[in-house]
């Protein structure tokens, strides 16, 4: 009860808290493995609902609604609005607060409609100097993809479909059924002849992949009584599948 939480006009303790406040610390996001801020909050804090709309390296960030406003939400990192908070390292971040009601908005007027997150970034503490490293990896890969037949196996499958038809009397004249792949179309695939009109590629193995994506962070921090400093350096590098 004695944690201090930032809101719009400062900060506050938890027990003397009357309004709608969710907060959570920086190191308790960096437990969940994510590329930028907006995927971490998502499903961390009460009263966040996020959709992530697309997975593409770059704009994987996911939209942020809180209590299902219609408004957008109001942005605030160590008091100044920002229109975008994917530009931060979740490394810098030292906590966000989420401010859900009218009570706790109301200093940011209008703005703060569809509720305001504030972000405090980390500042630097009396004592030596910490340097800290920290770093990920991880791998991009479809799930649940299905495995799709080669040419000779889809020709099979195919021509046995037709015969199932002649079978059921879909197809009446039986003097004129023909295999649609013939012998030497199936041969032709398998020839390893790219120059027949009948190759046989697997495009899906050729499109899709392994994407390997990795993130560093380097900080220092320390100071004294007069003078604290904290820097930082990050390095992300995603690829898509």
């Amino acid at each position: 009860m004695d944690e201090v939480i930032v809101v719009g006009y400062g900060t506050q303790k938890k027990s003397s808290l009357t309004s709608a406040v969710s907060a959570i610390k920086g190191d308790e996001l960096l437990k969940a493995p994510s590329t930028n801020v907006s995927q971490l909050l998502g499903g961390r804090l009460p009263g966040i609902s996020s959709l992530q709309e697309s997975g593409e390296p770059g704009l994987d960030q996911a939209s942020l609604k809180i209590r299902g406003s219609v408004y957008s939400v109001a942005y605030i990192v160590d008091g100044f609005p920002v229109s975008n908070i994917n530009d931060l390292d979740p490394n810098d971040i030292e906590s966000v607060s989420v401010l859900k009601d009218g009570a706790s908005a109301a200093v940011y007027g209008l703005q703060g409609a569809g509720g305001v997150i504030i972000i405090t970034t980390k500042k630097g503490t009396v004592g030596k100097t910490q340097v800290t490293y920290d770093a990920s990896f991880g791998v991009s890969m479809n799930a649940n993809f299905p495995q799709f037949m080669n040419g000779p196996q889809y020709a099979y499958y195919y021509n046995m479909a037709q015969m199932d038809q002649l079978a059921s009397g879909a197809i009446s004249d039986r003097n004129e059924y023909v295999p649609y792949f013939t012998q030497d179309n199936i041969k032709a695939m398998q020839n390893g002849d790219p120059t027949d009109g009948w190759d046989n590629v697997d495009y899906i193995d050729k499109v899709f992949g392994n994407g390997f994506n990795q993130k560093h962070s380097v900080t220092v921090q320390g100071g004294n009584e007069k003078m604290r400093y904290f820097t930082s350096i990050g390095y992300l590098n995603q690829e898509g599948n």
